[in-house]
């Protein structure tokens, strides 16, 4: 697959983010920029109630972007507050655009991207699979709020998506996990963008 058409996707939907979540990108941008400048490698960990859909999205959608903009640096981690599954809806979309997965002897691993080592599965906040410290970005509500305390994170920031699971029981709940994927990789795009111009 050629992912760079997705990041121009990603990038032609930047007007469509409103000042707020752009501001709220910014921060996290920042946030970035000065780990950076204190520490070699910077980790995010998005953080989800399940692990399953969003946090799981952003994760690899990160690491690909990232890999595209040269952020060799950066390495994006996911989890939860509770341990689930990389939920299949979201798997079978991701391959409706031509993500190519593999299983692993622990989750999976897409195979045709950039990092075809790293392996997507569901973990709690304390899963010893995560770095010594990360930035924690919540992706959900529900985490945000029930889960005041994050282990290893030197920052938090709140930046929920729409779960899409309000489709799993339609007939076709792709149409909502595509735009899930569309609408969270736009916005790590502009986030890694910020970080790329600004560092």
């Amino acid at each position: 697959m050629d992912f760079s058409l997705f990041i121009k996707d990603f990038e032609n939907r930047f007007q469509g983010i409103s000042t707020e979540r752009k501001e709220t990108l910014h921060g996290i941008g920042k946030a970035i920029i000065k780990q950076h400048l204190l520490a070699n490698e910077v980790s995010l960990n998005f953080v989800c109630t399940h692990n399953s859909r969003r946090s799981q999205a952003a994760q690899l959608l990160c690491n690909e972007i990232s890999a595209s903009l040269e952020l060799p640096y950066l390495k994006a981690y996911s989890a939860g507050t509770e341990k689930t599954a990389f939920h299949s809806n979201m798997l079978e979309a991701f391959q409706s655009l031509g993500f190519v997965f593999r299983r692993a002897e622990q989750g999976w691993i897409f195979a045709n991207g950039a990092n075809p080592d790293l392996r997507y599965f569901s973990k709690t906040v304390q899963s010893p699979s995560l770095p010594d410290t990360f930035i924690a970005i919540m992706v959900c509500d529900d985490a945000n709020e029930n889960c005041p305390y994050i282990p290893n994170a030197i920052g938090r920031f709140g930046l929920p998506f729409t779960d899409p699971k309000f489709a799993d029981f339609e007939a076709d709940p792709s149409y909502a996990y595509v735009e899930t994927i569309h609408t969270i990789g736009t916005e790590v795009s502009y986030l890694l963008n910020f970080v790329k111009q600004h560092k």
